[in-house]
């Protein structure tokens, strides 16, 4: 019942199955014309090995006066369709308007189809100098009196939300490192903390149709919001920042006296970098003794932050995107770290060079709470580490469970077809 996706560049349909329908292999298709008497005529039926391996289907349609001929393309995977009335700026700080329709094949969606009016931006450093674009959706719609609003919807059984990333995974050849590292956090460790905030985001794999032309393999996901875990801009007692840059590891202060690299991820304005530099004054003054500097932290969070860094081989997430919210009580300050962009992971950076991490590489922060509570009382907090990373071990981060989500997630991207239009479509990528 729905419009199949055209790509004119391609001169072909887009169409995707239903999970787990009786009816996918087998669809009733239509054609809406004014001419009378129109047959179709497929020279192949769908098949799971046909998708796999991105073969399209020919078919005709036709009647006694004039015949059409076109292919069919098949994928297992959620399509996302967004139209623009201009090219899309390469510019972080510019957006364009747009028209965004999802279709949602999971088979107990709510919605089939999801359309919604909003903005998209290019996000992300690496988007400007790839040719391949992650992007920044905002969702709105129009009001009868002409007011613009907000659009939040669950997209793909997300939580609702308004603002949303498709990000383009062209920097990571195998498609599935900060989709894994993301979703891992989050259905793992993400809520392991003093109030249960939930410190997490997560990924699901979609394929992109842009202005009528297919434009590869993406990840549909949601940002880390300080709202989340409780923060808006009326507290100034608690505020979320983000490290942006600093490979050197050290602190430095701007002439305002801002602390270098960092940048305010909450809807605070500039005042709020007070509670950071109090924070990481106390972190200093605080370096050998233990028990104030557990009044820092919330230490099964930064345990599991600590492990999961180096888990995941996550050397960009020493030094920039990481994000350490900080909540100030009446005679306390205490820090929650949560993670942000784990596509350089696993080895991998820009570029496609690798990392040289070997087994006794190990990530540590310099200048913060837990690193100096590793010096202040080694045995003490090693002995709590190990204690929490064999509990992950045999639990959220045991073998089975770690190669089970690698499974479902090579199923994704190879089954559908995927990886080989992605391949395609941006051969330097793959």
């Amino acid at each position: 019942g729905e419009e199949l996706i055209y790509d004119a560049n391609g001169d072909y349909y887009f169409y995707s199955l239903i999970q787990n329908s009786s009816h996918s292999y087998n669809p009733e298709v239509n054609v809406i014309s004014d001419s009378s008497n129109i047959k179709i005529a497929f020279n192949s039926s769908i098949s799971s090995e046909a998708i796999a391996s991105n073969n399209a289907i020919s078919f005709v349609v036709y009647n006694d006066s004039y015949y059409y001929s076109s292919e069919l393309k098949c994928t297992t995977l959620p399509v996302i369709s967004i139209t623009t009335d201009s090219a899309i700026p390469e510019s972080k700080e510019e957006s364009t308007d747009m028209k965004f329709q999802i279709y949602d094949n999971s088979i107990g969606a709510s919605e089939r189809v999801i359309t919604s009016d909003g903005t998209i931006h290019v996000r992300g450093a690496s988007s400007l100098i790839y040719p391949k674009k992650s992007y920044r959706l905002s969702l709105s719609y129009t009001q009868k009196n002409g007011n613009v609003k907000n659009n939040k919807v669950s997209l793909l059984g997300l939580r609702k939300d308004e603002d949303w990333i498709l990000y383009c995974i062209y920097d990571d050849p195998e498609k599935v490192r900060n989709i894994f590292s993301t979703n891992l956090w989050k259905s793992s460790v993400a809520t392991d903390n003093y109030n249960n905030l939930d410190t997490g985001t997560e990924y699901k794999y979609v394929e992109l149709f842009l202005n009528g032309e297919y434009s590869g393999l993406y990840a549909l996901g949601y940002p880390m919001q300080a709202t989340q875990i409780g923060i808006s801009k009326d507290n100034a007692n608690a505020v979320m920042y983000r490290r942006r840059m600093g490979y050197e590891n050290t602190l430095l202060l701007e002439s305002d006296g801002a602390p270098s690299s960092f940048s305010i991820q909450s809807k605070h304005d500039n005042d709020s970098f007070s509670l950071l530099r109090e924070y990481l004054i106390q972190a200093d003054m605080f370096h050998d003794k233990p028990d104030e500097l557990k009044g820092l932290i919330d230490i099964d969070n930064a345990i599991d932050f600590y492990l999961y860094i180096n888990l995941i081989q996550g050397w960009d997430n020493i030094y920039k995107n990481q994000n350490l919210a900080i909540f100030k009580g009446n005679n306390s300050l205490k820090g929650l770290y949560i993670p942000w962009d784990m596509d350089l992971t696993w080895g991998s950076t820009t570029h496609w060079e690798k990392v040289p991490i070997t087994p006794a590489t190990n990530f540590e922060f310099n200048y913060e709470a837990f690193y100096e509570l590793l010096q202040s009382e080694p045995e003490t907090t090693i002995s709590q580490i190990q204690k929490k990373y064999k509990k992950l071990r045999q639990t959220t981060w045991s073998d089975d469970t770690v190669l089970a989500m690698l499974n479902s997630y090579e199923k994704d991207i190879f089954s559908s077809g995927a990886y080989l239009r992605e391949r395609d479509c941006w051969p330097e990528g793959s």
